[in-house]
């Protein structure tokens, strides 16, 4: 096997009790011929000084320093600043195994794929284990047709973590840029685009990836307008989704899946916040769930759901928010 070089970017952005793990584990990866690059996003606490240390002892890392402008934009910068042959991601508060970068490099040019996808660990904050990613899912390489045929499988509301743009590698050549108004888990909406760009994708069966799950990063403290920004955006992004993937063969089936999925995040969202007061809660459901758009995509959801997610829509259909927000403050 030769020796690519692989540049892996990093969004960096009050990370701070994460960010040194991070990178040990990056410095310390068994494949040696990497460039780190470290997107400082404006970052208000130490991050910024602990990417230049590291820089100032690691010739492989680069560090950019911006202006806050989000996810997007940072991964956006680490695309331009990248001269590797292959292209990674990691977010700054997850790590990778020892060996990643070296059996995703050794996949991707055995198998002769664009891309290839591991599976991943979840983590706690307080590193307990949580679950494995891609369960279910074995060495395969799938084709361009085979793809766009099975698309609406990476959509599902169970494989929501089949979606993301860490755990992958990629050729630079098939690397596209993120969309800077896409502010909600934008690697979703980029996701979408990257399927419809490459022409073969192998999925590695191991757990090489490990992601800190945390769902107070939702929300520092109660703060309704935070809340209600970041719900609604990812309304935007599924939009988004949906009209990047509408010509593929099996649309109908697939905006399904999305509409529930939609559903799905959202609730979610609110339930992180549900031991707030019930007026506050309240306050939030009406902003969030009462809109046309809601009302949209859940008007054939039916029988398509469990029992609990049809209590979820019926009282969203019949605008029944005073019980949602029970239903939410029991959940």
């Amino acid at each position: 096997m030769n020796n690519p070089l692989v540049s892996i970017i990093l969004p960096v952005y009050k990370v701070e009790n994460y960010l040194n793990k991070c990178l040990d584990c990056l410095i310390n990866q068994t494949y040696n011929n990497i460039q780190i690059i470290l997107v400082d996003d404006g970052s208000p606490d130490n991050c910024p000084k602990i990417c230049d240390e590291y820089a100032s002892k690691d010739k492989r890392i680069v560090v950019i320093h911006q202006k806050n402008q989000g996810a997007p934009c940072a991964r956006n910068s680490g695309l331009k600043e990248a001269e590797g042959e292959y292209i990674m991601f990691c977010d700054s508060d997850d790590y990778y195994e020892h060996d990643m970068v070296d059996n995703m490099v050794k996949t991707i040019i055995e198998q002769n794929v664009d891309a290839v996808r591991c599976k991943a660990k979840v983590y706690d904050k307080d590193g307990n284990y949580i679950v494995e990613s891609f369960r279910g899912f074995e060495d395969k390489k799938l084709t361009k047709d085979e793809i766009i045929k099975n698309i609406d499988l990476y959509y599902r509301i169970k494989d929501t973590i089949h979606c993301w743009v860490w755990a992958l590698i990629l050729k630079r050549e098939r690397a596209i840029s993120f969309k800077a108004d896409i502010k909600v888990i934008d690697d979703f909406e980029w996701y979408s685009r990257f399927l419809l760009n490459i022409d073969s994708i192998y999925y590695l069966d191991k757990p090489l990836y490990n992601y800190i799950f945390n769902p107070n990063s939702l929300v520092n403290g109660f703060n309704a307008d935070n809340i209600v920004r970041k719900m609604t955006g990812y309304y935007l992004t599924f939009q988004t989704v949906k009209e990047n993937l509408k010509e593929v063969p099996n649309y109908e089936s697939l905006e399904k899946e999305l509409n529930l999925k939609n559903l799905y995040y959202v609730s979610d969202g609110i339930c992180i916040i549900n031991k707030t007061s019930y007026k506050q809660l309240y306050d939030v459901v009406i902003k969030v769930f009462d809109n046309d758009y809601v009302r949209e995509i859940c008007g054939n959801l039916l029988g398509n759901m469990g029992f609990v997610t049809k209590i979820r829509v019926f009282f969203i259909r019949h605008r029944l928010f005073r019980l949602l927000t029970l239903y939410f403050k029991l959940k």
